[in-house]
């Protein structure tokens, strides 16, 4: 039986998985690069390619292996495979236009016109290259999230910027 460990193929052997290459525990990493890119880690231990994206909790380039990528934002959002291969790139090609990304936290009120709802205070967190069009997003995604329900509406209270800018 074989699979791949961050791009290395590694046979299952007597119990242990292994890799192919060296006959090493796959277990034991030892901090190879990506079969695949050849990159390191990163010292916080992000894929060497994708680095510290932000809004991010963890993501994996797949190492070559389209059906293993994903990002996992902070929202809780899950991007899988060829669609977060399309994210990644998206990401990439702001990086190499040196876009500045900073990311704004936004506290919006829903109010609710239905007897026994009460309104809630919601807070989003949005990464643009402006306040502008990350406020726009902020209002847009909460119009999304209540949709068409007669009589509700979208305040935004407050905006605080995060502090610094996001960083690759």
């Amino acid at each position: 039986m074989s699979d791949y460990w961050r791009g290395h193929r590694i046979i299952h052997r007597d119990g242990e998985w292994e890799f192919a290459d060296t006959g090493e525990p796959a277990y034991l990493d030892n901090g190879r690069p990506c079969g695949h890119c050849g990159l390191a880690s990163t010292p916080d231990g992000h894929d060497g390619c994708l680095g510290t994206m932000p809004g991010v909790r963890n993501a994996c380039c797949g190492h070559g292996r389209t059906d293993e990528a994903y990002i996992q934002y902070d929202n809780n959002v899950r991007l899988g495979g060829a669609a977060a291969l399309s994210a990644i790139a998206k990401w990439k090609a702001l990086q190499a236009d040196a876009i500045k990304l900073s990311v704004y936290t936004y506290r919006l009120r829903i109010e609710w016109p239905f007897a026994g709802c009460d309104d809630e205070t919601v807070d989003v967190e949005v990464i643009s290259e402006s306040e502008a069009s990350a406020e726009a997003c902020a209002t847009e995604q909460l119009d999304d999230f209540i949709g068409n329900r007669v009589g509700s509406s979208v305040e935004l209270l407050s905006t605080k910027p995060a502090e610094g800018e996001a960083k690759p």
